[in-house]
């Protein structure tokens, strides 16, 4: 936004980072969730993420939430690239410049947002499921995640000789079992607090076509991913938070694409 401030700072012209980054997600999430489960797929996927009402509401906002998730469908995206198909015969090896794609979005997203740190967890519980096929990428995924990770440092160094160390999240409550539904109902449909038959309907069925997408990722190796991806960052961060208060639904923007996908994996 600095840039952007520069030139007078607009009103439009402050929204217009965040804007782009919403709409750039959609041929994106269409990319990726075709190589999660096919043409189809990626095509809903997309559908459902023009519509979505917290994609929608972000891409609004002149901060950098549509740019976390943009970059976390570009990491995911070229991890994939690197793993590739794993039903293939042969150990994995990967290609330098998928690496270089990967390592690069990777740095870009941990600059972004705190959260955006879930996604080379979430990959690593993958590599680990999948070990006995992708156990020779993970030497060069532990060596491209420290490099991504260094242009942290100069940052965390200076957080650290910080005089007072807040990150203003004290008005954050702590979470109850029940907001991880909500959480998914605000993926689904956007919780207004307000319900009603149509409301019920729709989340029937969006509960019925994630589930089937859920038990359809199981029936192959890259499915699992998307279910590392959606269900790590809510399930460590409801953790977290029963000791320190971090459960925001905004900073699981990151994991909103992953839910789409298995919800259009389902419902095709």
């Amino acid at each position: 936004l600095r840039p952007v401030m520069l030139t007078g700072g607009s009103e439009f012209l402050l929204r217009l980072p965040a804007a782009f980054f919403g709409v750039a997600a959609i041929p994106l999430i269409y990319v990726v969730g075709r190589r999660f489960f096919g043409e189809g797929v990626g095509l809903l996927a997309a559908f459902l993420l023009s519509l979505s009402p917290m994609h929608v509401w972000y891409s609004q906002e002149a901060r950098m939430y549509t740019l976390a998730a943009f970059l976390a469908l570009l990491c995911m995206y070229f991890f994939l690239r690197v793993v590739g198909e794993l039903s293939g015969a042969g150990p994995l090896t990967g290609r330098g410049i998928g690496w270089f794609a990967f390592g690069l979005s990777s740095a870009l997203a941990y600059l972004t947002h705190y959260f955006t740190l879930f996604l080379p967890l979430a990959q690593l519980v993958f590599i680990i499921c999948t070990f006995r096929r992708s156990y020779p990428l993970l030497r060069k995924w532990v060596l491209c995640q420290a490099l991504a990770f260094a242009p942290l440092v100069p940052w965390l160094w200076a957080v650290y000789h910080r005089e007072v160390l807040s990150f203003g999240i004290g008005w954050i409550p702590r979470p109850t079992p029940m907001d991880i539904v909500l959480t998914l109902w605000n993926f689904s449909l956007g919780y207004t607090g307000r319900t009603g038959p149509f409301t019920f309907i729709g989340l029937a069925l969006f509960a019925l076509a994630f589930l089937n997408g859920v038990r359809r990722a199981f029936s192959g190796p890259v499915g699992l991913l998307a279910v590392f991806w959606l269900a790590l960052p809510l399930a460590l961060d409801f953790f977290i938070s029963l000791r320190l208060p971090l459960y925001v639904d905004r900073h699981f923007l990151i994991a909103l694409p992953a839910y789409l996908i298995l919800v259009a994996g389902g419902a095709m």
